[in-house]
């Protein structure tokens, strides 16, 4: 709304005779009403991400989240239990949108299934926020099922990535061991596997199962004679290239609108460094590469840890820092100090304090700016997942401590990726 106002100011103030006016050549490609061309060279010798990998799709959407999505699932149990009940009231009825849409016959989905609980699976739905879905083809209204096989109940990695980008700076490559929302990150998001499961010819996986790189045949052969043939290897490359501040920067306007394309150094040692750099990176985002934080619990008076359980317990419920391990680089101190009652009134930075307040007494500290503000997509992971709830439980705030201690290390890793960037053949 904001951005709209001052349009419309701009507008009734201006004239078109007071602008200067600009004769644009023609870009072949995109047409731009813009100065900027594409990079020739980012268009002619990259490989695009499309031409890396052989199945690429995007995420699920369930077009009623509120009702097949929750973060608790036991209170996704629940409602699933009474949807498939068929037992309905209207308040049920109209606050979950149980109806027909033109492109959704939820009704008719439903209709002859019973609920199963074995399809409630935790999914990626945010960045770092890992909720349940009640997942099905056949009720789920966009399963994207010819990449979900590949996750369900199979250990696998994706690459999560965006084609068209509103947001000036890119940031919208993203890792997840689980199937996705299809807003994970941003608009709408798409996922690579980085192996596919081999199918019987009735479609079931094989008892035996064996998985395969999810290469095109183009990329195979680009394989043969590069230094590298190992999957994992060639995706923590990729993952580097794709978190380097110089290659957002270079090729940001190219990025906005098409599948993002990936230099192939032909040094050794630069590939090398890079792909360990972004093997950490994938760790550190898949949260891999954390130990637990600290927290006081009186196991006693509360056998499940959950903070809610009793006044005394959420007095002991304090997690005072992340135990994260960087080598030599400084240890993240961010902590949680103040014990309460974890609602959240609103997610604010305090610059000066270098606090996160959830409300008015308790608050995150130690949170550098830049962590706070750092963004996956179209989302500030740490405002998301707090925002997106009431209150915080013991899990959410050990979760967030992980969360900035991750993204503070990220950030630094980022810095390492370009110095590689800046002594490359690119």
């Amino acid at each position: 709304m904001e951005r709209k106002i001052i349009k419309e100011n701009y507008l009734i103030d201006k004239s078109i005779t007071d602008e200067k006016w600009v004769e644009l050549e023609d870009d072949k490609k995109w047409h731009w009403f813009t100065k900027v061309k594409s990079n020739e060279k980012y268009l002619n010798e990259f490989i695009g991400l499309t031409e890396i990998f052989n199945i690429v799709n995007s995420g699920i959407s369930t077009d009623r989240d509120s009702l097949f999505i929750d973060k608790d699932k036991n209170e996704l149990t629940k409602r699933m239990e009474i949807l498939f009940s068929k037992n309905l009231n209207d308040d049920f009825i109209n606050k979950y949108n149980v109806k027909n849409s033109s492109g959704y016959k939820l009704v008719e989905k439903i209709k002859n299934e019973n609920f199963e609980e074995n399809n409630i699976i935790k999914m990626h739905y945010r960045p770092f926020d890992f909720q349940f879905i009640y997942y099905k083809v056949g009720i789920t209204s966009r399963p994207s099922y010819m990449i979900t096989k590949h996750f369900i109940n199979r250990e696998n990695i994706g690459l999560i990535f965006t084609r068209n980008i509103t947001d000036n700076d890119y940031r919208h490559a993203f890792i997840t061991d689980k199937i996705i929302d299809q807003h994970v990150n941003s608009g709408r998001d798409y996922i690579a596997p980085l192996y596919l499961y081999e199918e019987n010819s009735a479609g079931e996986f094989k008892l035996d199962s064996s998985c395969k790189p999810n290469w095109t045949d183009s990329f195979k052969e680009f394989l043969k004679n590069y230094i590298s043939d190992n999957p994992k290897e060639i995706l923590n490359y990729i993952y580097a290239i794709l978190y380097s501040p110089t290659y957002r920067e270079n090729y940001k306007e190219d990025l906005k609108y098409d599948y993002p394309r990936i230099p192939f150094t032909k040094d050794k040692n630069i590939f090398d460094r890079l792909q360990k750099l972004g093997e950490e990176l994938i760790d550190l985002h898949l949260l891999k590469n954390t130990k637990n934080s600290h927290c006081e619990v009186n196991t006693e008076a509360i056998q499940n840890k959950d903070c809610h359980a009793s006044n005394k317990a959420r007095a002991l419920c304090v997690p005072r820092s992340a135990d994260f391990s960087h080598g030599n680089d400084e240890i993240s101190k961010a902590s949680y100090p103040i014990s309460g009652e974890h609602k959240i009134s609103y997610s604010k930075y305090n610059e000066e304090e270098k606090r996160l307040y959830i409300n008015e007494k308790q608050y995150f500290e130690n949170v550098k700016k830049e962590v706070y503000n750092y963004s996956i997509g179209g989302y500030k992971p740490i405002e998301k997942y707090i925002k997106a709830r009431e209150i915080l439980n013991l899990s959410d705030i050990k979760h967030l401590i992980k969360v900035i201690a991750v993204i503070e290390r990220t950030i630094l890793l980022q810095e390492e990726i370009d110095k590689v960037w800046r002594e490359a053949d690119f």
